[in-house]
């Protein structure tokens, strides 16, 4: 890492819409630096900060990123859990709607299948109850004719047979 920083710091900035301050040299009197090595002893120092400072900087990117994956992390949790209760909630109100349509029935006493495949169908409130009263009068019907059953091939009624009509007739005389 120091090698990286090394070169960075070698490298000229990139210019942006800000111009740093340029320092340009003044003649240096005699009372700034003692000698040579002082100087050079300032510079390392410098340069030394800096490279701290690099690294510190990219220490707290590094923690900002983990702060953001952990947040992240969090909000899939959340959202997840938000899921998972939109989900829980939509399948009971399923049952407690399907639990209303077996009430129903179980009143207005629908046993038919279909009719109970019907009223799940119906959203409404309303309109399942109105449909199961409709269905439960046509299924009890008190008023509906029963079938003649001396009409048609279906009646017990026979006719009676050729001898029966003939000894019948015999009979009359």
């Amino acid at each position: 890492m120091s090698e990286a920083v090394e070169a960075q710091s070698t490298e000229q900035p990139e210019p942006t819409g800000e111009q740093p301050e340029q320092v340009e040299p003044q003649e240096q009197g005699n009372d700034e630096f003692k000698s040579e090595k002082s100087k050079q002893a300032v510079l390392a120092d410098l340069k030394a900060e800096r490279e701290r400072r690099k690294a510190l900087q990219a220490q707290v990117e590094q923690f900002e990123q983990a702060q953001a994956e952990a947040e992240k992390a969090n909000m899939s949790e959340l959202e997840r859990a938000k899921a998972e209760a939109d989900e829980y909630k939509t399948n009971a109100e399923k049952r407690a709607r399907e639990l209303s349509v077996y009430q129903l029935a179980i009143d207005k006493q629908l046993t038919n299948e279909d009719d109970i495949a019907l009223l799940k169908e119906v959203e409404s409130d309303e309109a399942r109850e109105k449909l199961a009263q409709r269905l439960a009068d046509r299924n009890s019907a008190p008023n509906n004719p029963k079938p003649d059953l001396t009409q048609g091939a279906s009646g017990k009624h026979t006719p009676p047979s050729n001898a029966e009509v003939f000894a019948q007739q015999l009979g009359d005389f």
